[in-house]
């Protein structure tokens, strides 16, 4: 309150004995933080009269009250038009040092225009309320916050939708479904490479039914051999719009170092995002000509003729320790619609051990029935008790032999080529056997007969099912 009793004024400082603290109007001076400060719930310091008359400067003062009677003597309060309370403490303070003495507080006399614009001699209106200080900055309000934070999200929201729509180009619902297409073609080959057989089944629309070689280890041995690389998808064109449920997707890749390429295609039947390859193995012809051979197909076991297999190399052996193969035995598949390879020129002939295991067979067979001195012998070389013209062979005094054909023959046996099933090996017709012995004719025994006519050694036939191997004649 002002001199004059003007609410919202800063009047002339006074001293307040209750509080023990210089006033003016409604603040106080702090003397710790050296600033005037909104004063609390104490009553404002008495005003001068409104109708005061000033005293003469040079002739009048008045002195403020001291703190208690023998209080320290306080500073002087500077001239109100050249100083205001709320400038630097060391300039306007009106509490000086307690503890250094000196005059007591000598107040200007009044005048006219200080007492009709108390506000131009402070430079500071009375507090209200809701307002800061003097010297302070009015803080803001919860409510307000909240209100410049709920509308600077707001304004944020708003302009990254605009920036999204001008930045960010919107992506053609087809071209989207070209994109999925084409990846999934590209994990499908990446798994190929990776010799991962599950991950690439699960991209098929159906799992085949023959999953013999639909393994790690048959992709593994095909890798080896001739590993799947250089894996290519190129940028897709967008699904026609008649066609978006299906899309042929071509990728360039390596197998082996010899760059291949191939077509797959993906689908979507129910337009749910979960594109998925229409086919992506190759059913492998072997044929029959291995009959009940034991074969295998990149190390795994194989029996028909063929087998369903993923894109890769694929080579054919035999378990058998007494065959192999001749012909195209390893076969590349390049892509799911690659039938151009398969085994059907697989030839099986007999290695060096069967080719041995052949001739030894063959050749003890031959030696055991040509040492018989019986009728009955073996190797279709029995005879008949008695012959056609009534004479009558002696069983037990008969010898065989070759001729000299049978005997070059048998000096160098070859099997016949191998049709059918090559656990079975047929040899060459072998020839006529040359037999002597003791017979009886028109009651009269004889020796040294000969005979003609008699049965002959065929073609043996080898049995390699059995161990070990045996012969048996037609």
């Amino acid at each position: 309150m002002s001199n004059d009793g003007t609410p919202g004024q800063p009047g002339q400082p006074q001293w307040d004995e209750t509080n023990g603290e210089w006033v003016s109007g409604p603040y106080r001076w702090d003397e710790q933080s050296q600033q005037w400060l909104p004063r609390q719930a104490s009553a404002p310091a008495a005003a001068a009269p409104a109708n005061a008359e000033p005293a003469p400067a040079a002739a009048t003062e008045s002195v403020a009250p001291a703190v208690g009677q023998d209080a320290a003597a306080t500073s002087p309060v500077q001239d109100a038009a050249a100083t205001s309370p709320m400038q630097d403490a060391a300039a306007a303070s009106p509490v000086q040092d307690n503890a250094a003495p000196s005059a007591p507080y000598v107040a200007p006399v009044q005048t006219a225009a200080y007492g009709a614009a108390p506000a131009a001699a402070y430079g500071a209106p009375a507090q209200t309320a809701g307002e800061a200080a003097p010297g302070q900055k009015k803080g803001l309000g919860t409510g307000a916050i909240i209100g410049i934070i709920a509308g600077s999200v707001a304004v944020l929201a708003v302009i990254a939708i605009v920036i999204a729509m001008l930045v960010i180009p919107r992506t053609d619902p087809r071209e989207a479904a070209a994109q999925s297409a084409a990846k999934v073609v590209q994990d499908y080959l990446t798994a190929l490479a990776d010799s991962d057989a599950d991950a690439a089944l699960a991209l098929l629309v159906d799992t085949p039914s023959d999953a013999t070689l639909l393994t790690d280890d048959a992709l593994s041995a095909s890798n080896d051999a001739a590993p799947i690389a250089d894996i290519s998808v190129p940028e897709p064109t967008p699904l026609a719009s008649d066609d978006e449920y299906s899309h042929d997707i071509t990728a360039s890749y390596s197998i082996g170092g010899k760059p291949v390429s191939g077509t797959f295609s993906v689908v979507d039947y129910d337009g749910s995002g979960d594109w998925r390859l229409m086919s992506g193995t190759v059913d492998l012809f072997i044929g029959s000509g291995t009959g009940d051979l034991d074969i295998t197909l990149n190390g795994e076991p194989v029996d028909g003729d063929s087998v369903t297999v993923f894109p890769g190399t694929y080579h054919l052996e035999t378990t058998s320790p007494y065959h192999t193969l001749t012909g195209t035995d390893t076969v590349t598949v390049s892509d799911p619609a690659d039938y151009s390879g398969d085994f059907s020129d697989v030839n099986v002939e007999l290695n060096e051990k069967g080719l041995a295991a052949f001739r030894q067979s063959i050749t003890d067979a031959v030696t055991a029935c040509l040492a018989s001195k019986s009728l009955v012998a073996g190797c279709g070389i029995d005879i008949p008790e008695t012959i056609s013209d009534g004479t009558k062979i002696i069983d037990g005094t008969i010898t065989r032999s070759l001729d000299a054909d049978g005997q070059a023959t048998m000096a160098n046996l070859k099997p016949e080529d191998i049709y059918g099933d090559p656990m079975q090996v047929r040899g060459p017709y072998i020839g006529s056997v040359d037999v002597t012995a003791d017979c009886e004719s028109n009651g009269q025994r004889l020796t040294g007969c000969t005979f003609l006519f008699l049965p002959s050694l065929g073609s043996p036939l080898v049995d390699f099912t059995t161990d070990p191997v045996t012969v048996r004649w037609d």
